[in-house]
């Protein structure tokens, strides 16, 4: 066992150095102060106002519905317009409706309707 004592020596002078070396960090008598500064920062401005509207008072209204007798169509023809409309009861549809825009279209090109 005599060579394994030159190799502990040599380990506990490599940990007795790593032991002073440790103790020599951080150990000062000076006083170490970090101050950290958070960037000013300023929030939205906002404000709330109530304000009260004053409510005002309105008289019923009153309204007149008229009524009108439904229109008939005469149609030259000889459709029955109180008959759906139908192959057999070709009846003339309104003007200014897809109807009888239709319509008026077959009248103009007669080839185009069959």
């Amino acid at each position: 066992m005599p060579a394994r004592a030159p190799l502990r020596v040599l380990c506990a002078a490599v940990l007795a150095a790593a032991g002073f070396a440790a103790a020599g960090c951080g150990g000062s008598d000076e006083e170490s102060t970090s101050t950290v500064t958070a960037p000013a920062t300023t929030a939205p401005i906002t404000s709330s106002t109530t304000s009260t509207v004053p409510t005002t008072t309105t008289a019923p209204t009153t309204s007149t519905t008229t009524t009108t007798a439904p229109t008939t169509t005469t149609s030259t023809s000889g459709a029955d317009p109180t008959k759906p409309d139908s192959a057999g009861n070709d009846t003339k549809g309104d003007a200014n409706t897809p109807e009888g825009d239709f319509d008026q279209f077959c009248e103009d090109n007669p080839s185009a309707c069959g």
